[in-house]
């Protein structure tokens, strides 16, 4: 509500590192698999004469936010003959913002995609099953992150939580033109919001 008054400025820096192994050939069964590690530190500070500072011993001082986000990855694509695919990967993060009830979290993640071409065009059936998390992003909820003191308080709330299913299909006519649809069935859960 107080978003005229509110100001600031943010970093965010990112380190990953990524192996990627290629096995087989392209005319039989080939494999792609990925192995990840990831590192963030998302740096807030609030400006001075924002809403969210508040005087200390005579002098106004910053409010610092610093959330910190490590993962690991590891992803398999699976390909037949250019005709099928077959994708699985699992995703697992801590994250010291989400408290200390929900500081690791598991994502997993499948897919699956056939081609054929039928004349001219080519026809894609796929599906998809996957889970993420977010940390609530209402102005009440931020304030459990940091208090102006510098001193951080975390609330033992668990994230917010998507998962559920995708399926679609592709068609693609020459190399100029294309149609996606797409259906999604997404269960989201332990939404906190402003009511």
């Amino acid at each position: 509500p107080d978003l005229g008054t509110a100001g600031g400025n943010a970093n965010l820096g990112s380190l990953r590192l990524t192996s990627v192994a290629k096995l087989g050939d392209t005319d039989g069964v080939a494999t792609t698999l990925t192995f990840a590690a990831e590192n963030s530190v998302l740096d807030f500070r609030a400006a001075a004469d924002s809403a969210t500072s508040m005087p200390m011993q005579g002098q106004l001082t910053q409010s610092v936010m610093r959330r910190w986000t490590a993962a690991g990855i590891a992803q398999a694509n699976i390909g037949w003959r250019d005709d099928a695919y077959l994708t699985t990967g699992v995703r697992v993060e801590r994250n010291e913002a989400l408290g200390s009830l929900s500081t690791v979290s598991v994502l997993p993640m499948l897919g699956a995609a056939v081609l054929h071409d039928v004349g001219s065009v080519t026809v894609k059936l796929r599906s998809a099953y996957g889970r993420g998390i977010r940390p609530a992003t209402t102005p009440i909820r931020q304030t459990a992150w940091f208090e102006p003191h510098r001193e951080m308080q975390l609330f033992n709330l668990a994230p917010e939580e998507q998962s559920g299913i995708e399926a679609g299909v592709d068609m693609f006519f020459g190399k100029t033109f294309g149609l996606q649809v797409t259906r999604f069935d997404q269960l989201a859960s332990g939404l906190i919001q402003r009511v």
